[in-house]
């Protein structure tokens, strides 16, 4: 899950409904599972900070100390999307060529201002 994040950044994802709910997955019994709900609260945290920090106290100390020295080596609220969904592509590529157009054409003098002369 936290290659969605990862990848699409937090303006698509339920941060909100995740950080309330995560806490039960860490005592789940397949170490898959917590070792990916670990992946999911450090990306979370490059996205959202000391509200994710907050979250984790309610977890085992040992989780909370694991996470911590974790976070140590993370700068929070640092990450940026990977990639952007299509309709945004589009927004960005349908901007792009007015932007250029303007920068081009700001300070050129065109010929018919020159034959004028």
């Amino acid at each position: 899950m936290g290659f969605i994040l990862r990848l699409f950044g937090a303006k698509f994802w339920p941060s909100k409904l995740v950080l309330k709910s995560f806490a039960p997955w860490f005592e789940n019994s397949n170490k898959a599972v917590r070792d990916e709900v670990f992946a999911l609260v450090l990306e979370m945290y490059k996205w959202h900070g000391a509200v994710v920090q907050k979250q984790t106290e309610s977890l085992r100390p040992a989780q909370v100390k694991e996470l911590n020295e974790a976070f140590a080596g993370i700068v929070p609220n640092s990450a940026t999307a990977e990639r952007l969904l299509r309709s945004e592509a589009a927004k960005l590529a349908s901007a792009a060529p007015v932007a250029a157009s303007t920068a081009t054409s700001g300070g050129s003098v065109s010929s018919s201002s020159i034959s004028g002369m």
